[in-house]
């Protein structure tokens, strides 16, 4: 996105409005999909479940529906605003500035969320016998206290400098970094960003290293193991090394490849949520496979070891009918008594 207006002409105006309208409406898709793969993620398994085996990857999936619906809102408004369904130009700036405030917020509380996750899988592989719900419950807290404590200073900095400042959308603006006049100001969340990136990939490097030397027995810790891997992956191709390409590109040939699709715009923290959440969902659904397909193997050896005819199908059929009976049986017996 540009990120301060700037005298342009109207084909090359036309052109950020293109792209603008066409990230809004991949990012609101992309955030539609995200709470698709949620409601499979919960259909596959439950909440409750996914919390038992990891508190923190519970946290950053709430993290990322609550986050989720502020995108969506702001993003129904640009859009609103491109299109010309809202062309009041004095309440849009601040309600645009309200929402991108949210969003910011939410975004911190994600990273927060994904550090305290690297910093307990991390916890766990280094002291692997230490009593599990004392480390659920620090954890728990310092994720608490730290995101409270930036969210505090993110609010503190939008209402008492930058909502009182806004200004009217300026041509060629598509961010909240045109709508106030104290740009400046930005450069706190972007240092606190930045300051939580760097620590994931930092303790998710020594994750990984150590994750090469210990295997897991439980099927749920080889579950979160490979979820968190891949959200390091995902960390690096969407946070790490945009930050680093907009950096050289931007000093060697004053080209800003954030002005169209960067690591801190809308779009970008969309395709992180999305990727974040479906590796997750392709882990579940091939653990689940798995495991169906060692059952019936297993059932099959069993038939063939008593000298009946190999049928898994009917057999696997055979005994889900039969914990159904037993089970409805157990339910009506204090109505028979």
């Amino acid at each position: 996105m540009m990120s301060a207006p700037m005298k342009i002409s109207i084909a090359a105006l036309k052109m950020w409005y293109g792209i603008a309208l066409a990230e809004f409406s991949v990012s609101f898709v992309l955030w539609c999909v995200t709470f698709l793969l949620v409601a499979a993620i919960i259909y596959k398994s439950s909440v409750r479940h996914l919390y038992k085996n990891s508190p923190s990857l519970a946290f950053i999936f709430a993290i990322c529906l609550l986050s989720g619906v502020f995108s969506m809102a702001l993003l129904l408004f640009w859009i609103s605003i491109l299109t010309g369904l809202f062309p009041d130009q004095r309440k849009r700036a601040q309600l645009l500035l309200t929402l991108d405030m949210l969003v910011q917020s939410s975004r911190f509380e994600y990273d927060v969320a994904t550090l305290a996750l690297f910093v307990r899988r991390l916890t766990i592989l280094v002291a692997p016998m230490k009593p599990r719900k004392f480390l659920v419950k620090f954890h728990v807290m310092c994720t608490i206290l730290l995101s409270c404590g930036i969210v505090a200073a993110v609010i503190q900095l939008y209402i008492f400098h930058i909502l009182g400042d806004a200004s009217p959308i300026p041509e060629g603006c598509f961010s909240g970094l045109c709508l106030s006049q104290l740009r400046n100001k930005y450069t706190l969340p972007l240092i606190f960003r930045l300051t939580l990136t760097l620590s994931i990939l930092s303790v998710g490097m020594a994750f990984l290293l150590l994750l090469r030397r210990k295997k897991f027995k439980s099927a749920a810790d080889d579950k979160i193991n490979k979820t968190v891997r891949y959200l390091f992956y995902i960390r690096i191709l969407m946070e790490f090394l945009p930050v680093v390409t907009d950096t050289i590109v931007s000093k060697t040939f004053g080209i800003y490849i954030t002005s169209y699709i960067g690591p801190y715009t809308i779009v970008g923290y969309a395709v992180e949520c999305t990727a974040s959440i479906f590796s997750y969902y392709k882990v579940l659904s091939r653990k689940t496979h798995k495991v169906g397909t060692a059952m019936k193997s297993s059932l099959e050896i069993g038939l063939r070891v008593c000298g009946k005819p190999v049928n898994a199908d009917s057999a696997c059929s055979a005994s889900r009918s039969r914990r159904v009976s037993k089970s409805v049986a157990n339910w009506l017996t204090p109505f028979t008594l």
